[in-house]
């Protein structure tokens, strides 16, 4: 309901965290990103347009879990880009999907 995405972020930071989030924000966020492509046919062509790029979510405002920050105070702290392994985990499933199809 937030009127812009600024918005949300900070009512975000609004609300208690469940007390499992660490155990189980990758799998929440895998199922999100997985069902937005699920939903926009043209979201899995452009992801399967990428082919076998790596993909990276890079950022500035030192997220270093789902991303790699490349701010001056970021820069020697390697980043797990989650967000990009997800959404390769993802692209490898609908590329198979797209190949079974194909058969």
């Amino acid at each position: 309901m937030a009127s812009s995405p600024n918005i949300a972020k900070w009512l975000g930071k609004k609300v208690q965290i469940r007390e499992d989030w660490e155990e189980v924000k990758v799998g929440i966020m895998t199922e999100l990103v997985f069902l937005k492509f699920e939903q926009n046919s043209k979201l899995i062509d452009k992801l399967l347009d990428t082919g076998e790029t790596y993909l990276e979510e890079g950022n500035y405002w030192h997220d270093n879990f789902w991303g790699n920050c490349y701010c001056s105070r970021c820069l020697d702290i390697p980043g797990c880009n989650m967000l990009g392994t997800i959404l390769m985990e993802i692209r490898k499933f609908w590329k198979e999907e797209s190949e079974n199809r194909n058969v």
